[in-house]
């Protein structure tokens, strides 16, 4: 687990975007939508992302899961060279991640990403981007906090906790109750769960009291989306070999606003 504090200026609206599940080298994979997301993000003020994990795809031709007729082509390298698959999918996303480098909170690894390294030799491309772009690195699971700064006052600060993940679950509803199983251990205002590819955000209440006044407060919980399409007319892709739902790609935007201790999701 990693711990993290960043800091950024107030305003009256802070807008926190987590994007992942990106599958790039997958042919599946809508480059062009992320490329939409990547230019909305720098242009917009006061608007910031973390990164979720599972940008690259990471399947090589030694893995089980490798099918050759779901490369995107654009990745595919000669016979001769298949071991520069991998890094042809990274240098594509450090092409986009150092567009909007400067306001970018973390990154997470996902499990694509933790599975290369852990079955062959290949260096951990995640920390790498990181280090190079003096991003703070989130792991696979993080407990941070976003501090809003107002000269040297702290005007509103965000507890985050916030993972890959890992539920198999097929079904909102189920893959909802997972993250919400996972929450209830851990104190925070926002939860931040990728893998699972649904684009989903919900809220809940929490009271407490400070021994006068009975207090509430929101939880935020979203389930962060992914860019791999499931069903495109001329591919078979898994989710359609394991007959799993069709569900939109797209990301979470998460709206903060400091001076009324708020915080709003909209898919």
């Amino acid at each position: 687990m990693e711990i993290k504090e960043v800091f950024v200026k107030y305003a009256k609206e802070i807008y926190l975007v987590p994007i992942g599940d990106w599958h790039v080298g997958n042919i599946n994979c809508d480059k062009d939508k992320i490329d939409e997301y990547i230019e909305w993000i720098g242009k917009t003020p006061n608007m910031y992302w973390v990164g979720m994990g599972d940008y690259a795809d990471c399947i090589n031709p030694k893995d089980y899961r490798f099918d050759l007729s779901t490369i995107d082509p654009e990745f595919l390298p000669s016979r001769e060279d298949r071991n520069l698959l991998i890094g042809k999918q990274f240098d594509w996303i450090r092409g986009r991640v150092e567009k909007i480098k400067e306001k970018c909170l973390g990154l997470h690894l996902g499990n694509h990403e933790f599975d290369i390294m852990k079955f062959t030799s290949y260096s951990n491309d995640v920390s790498n981007i990181c280090r190079d772009f003096d991003i703070p690195y989130l792991g696979y699971d993080a407990l941070w906090v976003i501090r809003i700064m107002k000269g040297k006052e702290d005007v509103m600060s965000c507890n985050i906790h916030s993972t890959h993940g890992s539920t198999g679950a097929r079904y909102a509803g189920t893959k909802l109750s997972s993250v919400e199983r996972w929450a209830s251990d851990f104190d925070a205002d926002i939860y931040l769960y990728g893998h699972s590819h649904e684009c989903l955000a919900h809220r809940d209440v929490k009271l407490w009291t400070d021994g006068k006044e009975l207090r509430m407060g929101k939880r935020m919980y979203a389930i962060t989306g992914s860019f791999l399409r499931g069903y495109v007319a001329g591919t078979t892709s898994y989710v359609e070999r394991k007959n799993m739902r069709p569900i939109k790609t797209g990301v979470v935007k998460l709206t903060i606003f400091p001076d009324r201790k708020d915080i709003h999701a909209e898919t």
